[in-house]
């Protein structure tokens, strides 16, 4: 790179399952319309969704899918990276969205490889959190940890519906656990978007903490969380199909069951994830039965197995020009107008994320809620 040309700069979006961060990435694109951004979509499972859900022109998308870039598909970053690279020209900012499941420091490492660090310039590390599932998520899962441990800017999200001792408490939390980190409030993800994308990531905390992911002298980490604890199903469906109608179905049952979270974290560049967590999408052509799609979507939530931590997808509904954009966070599921189809060919689609989940019966069954031609 000739010494005279800008690094381009590099902004790293995490945070665990559900907790907005596509959102986030569409409220940044929709707004810095002076800005060309180059967006790298890291899915967990084999066939992604929000490629398809941001309204980013689509020769700037580079989807990672089937893996997290903090591991199994890092190749595949790079080669996303070397892409970027050879296009300098088309973008004035990097957003890397990650998945759920990624810890940030791995994927921090990529800049001190010349090949990468020579040509792009890692700003911060944003991380959005669900100020309603944050405290589950901390215990569930070691990499909900990480990633608030690694961020410059944490933005609490869905903070509708919390108290101000709840959310003070949240806010407690997430200072103790990174002392160093901004923590900020932000309905619906919304937050001034140069504090985003200005972030100069302090270089004494990075060092810090890419130390501590090597720190640990090569022990593996068992977090053995046995605990119950009861579920209250709301399932609560926020349609916003032009009208807004709330499908409070009222699916409140206790049940006490006991979940084994044995997650090795090996603290360095091999790392594994908890393998009891596994991704199903299913799709099919055309328009979906809406009513059909909530009966069988009640009836997962209430059900014991499979334990579902989070559904995303795109909907093709009847008569209606726009896609709508699927969100679920274990019980709770959201349904709002997307961009228009146009002359797209219409689907569906629906990524679950969970445990012990069955492709080819979630495929039957999603099949069934598909409409007649």
């Amino acid at each position: 790179m000739s010494p005279l040309k800008q690094k381009i700069p590099v902004t790293l979006v995490t945070g665990f399952l559900g907790a907005g961060k596509t959102t986030l990435l569409e409220h940044v694109i929709q707004t810095s319309t002076d800005r060309r951004f180059a967006i790298i979509e890291n899915e967990f499972g084999d066939l992604g969704v929000d490629g398809s859900i941001l309204s980013a022109p689509k020769e700037s998308v580079f989807e990672l899918n089937d893996g997290c870039i903090c591991c199994t598909v890092s190749g595949e970053l790079l080669s996303a990276f070397d892409e970027i690279s050879r296009r300098s020209d088309e973008f004035d900012h990097v957003l890397i969205e990650t998945t759920g499941l990624a810890e940030p420091a791995p994927v921090m490492r990529f800049f001190d490889n010349p090949r990468v660090g020579d040509m792009f310039d890692l700003r911060g590390v944003v991380t959005v959190v669900d100020a309603h599932n944050i405290e589950q998520s901390l215990v569930d899962v070691h990499a909900c940890e990480e990633q608030i441990t690694f961020a410059d800017l944490i933005i609490v999200n869905k903070i509708e519906g919390r108290s101000e001792t709840g959310l003070s408490g949240i806010e407690e939390t997430l200072k103790t656990l990174n002392p160093l980190a901004r923590v900020v409030r932000a309905p619906e993800a919304r937050f001034d978007v140069d504090d985003i994308l200005n972030l100069q990531a302090d270089q004494s905390s990075l060092e810090q903490g890419i130390q501590h992911s090597h720190d640990h002298d090569g022990h593996h980490h068992h977090h053995d969380h046995n605990h119950e604890h009861g579920h209250s199903h709301d399932h609560d469906h926020n349609h916003e199909h032009g009208h807004s109608h709330d499908h409070d179905h009222n699916h409140n049952h206790e049940h006490g069951h006991s979940h084994d979270h044995s997650h090795s974290h090996d603290h360095s560049h091999d790392h594994t994830h908890d393998e009891s967590i596994q991704s199903v999408a299913v799709e099919g052509s055309g328009n979906v039965d809406i009513d059909a799609l909530d009966l069988w979507l009640g009836r997962l939530a209430r059900g014991h197995e499979p334990t579902v931590l989070r559904m995303k997808g795109v909907l093709a509904v009847p008569e209606d020009q726009n896609r709508f954009i699927f969100n679920g966070v274990r019980s709770t599921i959201d349904v709002k107008p997307g961009k228009l189809w146009a002359d797209d060919p219409r689907f569906c689609r629906i990524v679950f994320i969970g445990r012990g989940l069955d492709r080819d019966s979630l495929q039957s069954q999603f099949t069934k809620c598909m409409a007649s031609a």
